[in-house]
Order: C-alpha cells, then structure tokens, then sequence
C-alpha cells in the first residue's frame, strides 16, 4: 500500500504558519508508516513528520512550517505505506488547522530540561520525550519507536522566538547522543546521515536559517555541546530548530536507518565574561608572569590558561592551569623555552554549567639573551647574570669544580622523563 491524502494552501503572507491535527494510529513497527510530507512543486518533497508503531487514543501533533511561509502554493500530503505481509487498522485523522503560531518570546536566559513532561516550548513535529536522559527523567528522541524513517527532514523548532536584542555573548547549549549512519564504501556507494542545529534571525523563514553545527556517526554518551549565538546578538525573532536528516543511499541501496538522536538541557544565555589578558612585561626562558583582569560573575567556576608555540591559542592548545579562586588574578608559569621558541597565551573563563568564555587577547612572552665578549670566562657563581636558562636549571653548592658552586639542569633531584631545557648564552666572537 503507498496512498495519500494532499491538500494546498497558500502561505503567501503566513510569518510562522504551523499546522496541527489530531491523531490515531496502528501500523506494523519500523515497516510501516504514515508519513507528513511538504512540497512548493509536487515534485520535491521533505519528509517533516511520521509515525509507526500503535497510538490507540487522539492526540495532537504540531509541524512547523515556516520553512516555506511566503510560498503562494504549499502542498501537504499525508502518506500512508506499508508492505506486503501485516496488516493493521492503519492512520486516523481529524480536525486540521494551519494557522499562525501564537506570538511567543521565549525566555532569555532560556532553560528547558524537559521534567516537566512536557514539549511546550517546542514545535515537535515526531519528536517526544523518552526516560532515557542526561538528567532525570525527560529528553526528547526524534524516533520513539526505533530508528528514524528513510528519507526523514524530521525538525523539531522553538515554539516561539528569543528576544537577544540585549544579549552580549549570547550561547545556545544542551546534552546530546546520536546514532547516525556513515558510511562510505570505496568507490560504489556511501550515505551519511546528520542531526543539524540551525539558528534564524528572523521568525525561521526561509533564507534566514543558518546552519551551526552538523552531527554524524555515533555518539554512545551524554556529551555536552555549545554553540557560540554572537551573530545574532541585537536580533529579536531569533528561533532555533533541531533537524534529524536522512539521506539517500548513493547507489540507490535502500537506506540505511539508525535510532536517531536524544537531546536534553537545552540553554540559551550568556557566555562567562571574558578577562582581559595584559601584555607580558616579566618573562624569561624560565619564567612568564600573566596578570589579567578579574571575572566578578556570580556563577563563575574556574579560569583556564592556555598555552601554544605560536599566536594560534585556543582551547585545544596545551592547558596549563585552572585557578578556582575569582580573585586570583596572577600566575607564574614555570618555563623551559629553548630558541627560538616563544610561548603565546590565552584565558578562558568556566561557569558552574560549564559555559566556556570567549578567550581574552593572547599575549606573547620574550626573553633575551645575555650578549658576552670575546674572551669569556664565568665561574657560573648562584647569582651568574651571564646566562639565560629553563626551568629547573639552577645553581648548586653540593658539586663543583671551582667554589663555590655549579649549574645542574637538574637541582637537588634526578632529570625527569622527557626532559627539554637549556642554558644559553651569546659571545660576541
């Protein structure tokens, strides 16, 4: 069986248009389904919405359609398949509406963990809660059943917009796993399925969704994601959509299907207030001194300092200290840089969630040399100013051939593991 039901209707003026119905169902699970699909031409088709398995009592589904508001033709075509073998009661509809969605300006900061059982600040379209959570006892799973269906456009979108016209860092965050198919066999065939987050400035409407970031392959455990929202700071119709995308099989294979994607503790607020880095004005190959202006947020957790060889800092570069006191504003990194070798510098600041700040200015530490003349002797006395050295090279009393002391790259302990330091000088030959 592959029959349908297909309306039209004109959302020429429509800003966020919704439609609603109410539903019964029996099909046979993850073989049968009744699709909800949406076209402008009859010919290209987007998969927005499906069902499967039973539902033996009426309930309302929701599907966002400002993905196609100003389109003078819209087709909506309720799809019911099935296979050869089982049959079933199948799909029952009622009392349909395509309307305006109510005006709404969701909160701002924005929290929705789910554990009120409820989905009402979300168009959800197939989406529903499930027990299966970050945190007890709610998220939303785009397939409840099982796995997503072939073909699937399946979004999920804020039932309302975010007012970021006051907003400074603006941050969207939330909790999620997934499952999704990747594949790519050699030079035959290959598909990828996606779960895509997606932003738009104004209402959802078409040409203003921006895609922020794109999941594929698997993901077995809570992990947590954060996407930086500052381009759309100043805006007031700022609407987010969550969209699970099943692609074709390239060498036209029936596709293949996966259990989807869970997602929980959905935030929009701001990012930590970043601190301000000061140039570095004491460093040497042993030694860098970084001040930095203090974070006076009152749900701060820790600053991060980061460090890299080059100008490119950024949180992927090697982490060097967390300080949990707000009011520490100083910190002394015991160095060993070798020339030419520079450190360069940069500081992030956490909140209790685990928002990550924008990183401050980096900053470059230098060092010179002591320039000596020909001829050039030293005794490499404790206060030697002839050198320049890493740490933990240093003078010591225990050995030396001339009192009253010598320079070890190792005081008072054996090298350790690894090790890369020097001591330096420059002889003006």
């Amino acid at each position: 069986m592959d029959q349908s039901l297909t309306m039209k209707i004109d959302l020429g003026t429509a800003i966020m248009p919704v439609l609603t119905f109410y539903e019964r169902y029996s099909y046979q699970t993850n073989v049968d389904y009744g699709y909800v699909e949406i076209s402008t031409n009859g010919s290209s088709w987007s998969r927005v919405a499906f069902n499967t398995g039973s539902q033996t009592v009426w309930a309302r589904k929701e599907i966002d359609l400002t993905q196609w508001a100003g389109s003078a033709e819209v087709r909506i075509k309720f799809r019911s398949t099935s296979n050869a073998s089982t049959e079933s009661d199948g799909w029952r509809l009622d009392d349909f509406a395509v309307t305006e969605l109510a005006p709404k300006t969701l909160p701002y900061p924005f929290v929705d963990d789910f554990e009120t059982d409820s989905t009402n600040n979300w168009v959800a379209s197939s989406w529903s809660l499930m027990t299966d959570s970050h945190t007890p006892t709610n998220a939303l799973h785009d397939s409840r059943m099982g796995n997503y269906p072939a073909e699937a456009w399946n979004p999920i979108v804020s039932d309302g917009v975010f007012d970021l016209s006051g907003a400074v860092n603006p941050v969207l965050t939330f909790w999620h796993k997934y499952s999704f198919i990747y594949q790519d066999n050699c030079c035959w065939s290959y598909e990828r399925d996606y779960g895509r987050v997606y932003v738009s400035a104004d209402h959802g409407r078409p040409g203003s969704w921006v895609s922020l970031a794109a999941y594929t392959s698997s993901q077995p455990d809570w992990t947590r994601a954060q996407l930086n929202l500052t381009q759309f700071a100043g805006a007031s119709t700022v609407r987010i959509m969550f969209v699970v995308d099943d692609n074709t099989e390239s060498s036209g294979r029936p596709n293949d299907l996966s259990s989807g994607w869970w997602i929980d503790d959905i935030r929009v607020e701001e990012l930590p207030e970043p601190v301000s880095l000061s140039p570095i004005v004491s460093s040497s190959m042993h030694h860098v001194e970084l001040n930095w202006t203090q974070n006076t947020d009152a749900d701060f957790s820790h600053y991060e300092i980061r460090r890299a060889t080059s100008a490119d800092v950024s949180r992927s570069s090697s982490l060097i200290a967390t300080i949990d006191n707000a009011a520490t504003i100083t910190f002394i990194d015991s160095v060993a840089m070798i020339e030419p070798t520079h450190y360069s510098y940069r500081m992030y600041v956490i909140d209790v969630l685990g928002d990550i700040s924008l990183g401050s200015e980096i900053q470059t530490a230098t060092y010179d040399i002591p320039a000596n003349l020909f001829p050039f002797a030293d005794s490499m006395a404790v206060d030697t100013d002839k050198w320049a050295w890493g740490a933990p090279w240093g003078p010591t009393t225990a050995t030396y051939h001339s009192a009253p002391s010598s320079w070890t790259d190792s005081p008072g302990a054996s090298y350790g593991p690894n090790s890369s330091t020097a001591l330096t000088t420059v002889v003006n030959l």
